[in-house]
């Protein structure tokens, strides 16, 4: 994110602002993705914070909308991330020192081993690989599970990225299968599309 001087240009600070407040409605949900995703998350806001309290021209041209945004990105998440993780980073650095309540079940477990802290397992994510697991366990055609995923709406289909992982992680799948999924997920397939390459398998 930074260019060669180690400063931040107006460009990635405007893109980090934008992955930030993502960031805050994957953890309002239960953060859904790895414990190395999430690290990478954290550190766009010390992007921010280095600009910001060093006052940089990078950080003045941005709109102000922009600024307004990041500072109400910081409210939402200060009341989530409530389970100290790391008390010697800087009590202002918050978004360090501090992790989320909950998040999801493999989040949770992988921050546990990593960093022995404890996040309580819930997430929107988790509700709806359970539904997708129960369909599986019923005997529902992969095509149709991911189908109805996709298609009723839920939460892991918000994005194509949230939709593919649920899909791969319910799903026993094989690269080529896998490769349908995601060109499905991203738009490239229909969903006939879809039935057609998984039976082929």
């Amino acid at each position: 994110m930074s260019g060669s001087s180690g400063e931040a240009s107006s460009v990635d600070l405007e893109e980090s602002a934008r992955r930030w407040k993502k960031f805050a409605g994957y953890c309002r949900d239960g953060y859904p993705w790895e414990m190395e995703d999430y690290l990478v998350d954290v550190t766009l806001r010390s992007v921010i914070n280095e600009a910001m309290r060093d006052g940089s021209a990078q950080f003045e041209s941005l709109p102000e909308q922009v600024k307004r945004e990041i500072l109400e990105t910081d409210s939402s998440l200060l009341s989530l991330f409530t389970t100290e993780a790391f008390p010697r980073a800087p009590e202002s650095e918050w978004w360090i020192r501090n992790v989320p309540e909950y998040a999801s079940r493999r989040f949770c477990q992988e921050f546990e081993e990593a960093y022995n802290v404890k996040i309580t397992p819930n997430s929107k994510f988790d509700a709806d690989l359970d539904d997708m697991f129960r369909l599986v366990d019923e005997g529902t055609p992969p095509v149709e599970v991911c189908l109805k995923a996709k298609n009723c709406g839920w939460y892991v289909a918000t994005e194509p990225a949230l939709l593919f992982r649920a899909c791969t992680l319910v799903l026993s799948l094989q690269r080529k299968e896998r490769r349908a999924v995601w060109a499905w997920a991203i738009g490239d397939f229909s969903d006939s599309t879809l039935q057609m390459k998984l039976s082929e398998s």
